[in-house]
């Protein structure tokens, strides 16, 4: 398939997926969610979303647990703003990244102390 066409339903996951938990979930276990970015495999058979929390991977079992909950729920928001002729199947990842990112930001800043000290 096409790899500008995969990014634009990429694009368009992430933009329901986020338009959906700001404006139509009412579930209290997902406030705070942010998704990070949307992977869809080649055949439109999986979409893989990541996902991010404030602080951190401290509720990332509940969180989850409340999205597997509200998959389908999800899938159906999705399929009502994505138009596709047939609607891949949904899982959600914690996206270690950014507490990575954090990390090695922590790691040069301590870099830079410590240079400053000699």
């Amino acid at each position: 398939m096409d790899l500008r066409r995969i990014k634009k339903i990429e694009d368009a996951f992430y933009h329901a997926v986020a338009n959906t938990l700001l404006f139509q979930v009412k579930d209290a276990d997902l406030t705070g969610l942010r998704v990070t970015h949307v992977a869809v495999t080649p055949d439109l058979s999986l979409a893989r979303i990541y996902y991010d929390l404030p602080e951190g991977k401290v509720r990332e079992p509940q969180i989850q647990k409340a999205l597997r909950r509200s998959a389908g729920y999800f899938r159906h928001a999705i399929a009502a703003q994505v138009n596709l002729k047939r609607m891949p199947k949904i899982e959600f990842f914690y996206d270690e990244t950014v507490e990575m990112e954090k990390n090695v930001e922590a790691i040069f800043e301590r870099l830079n102390e410590e240079k400053k000290m000699k």
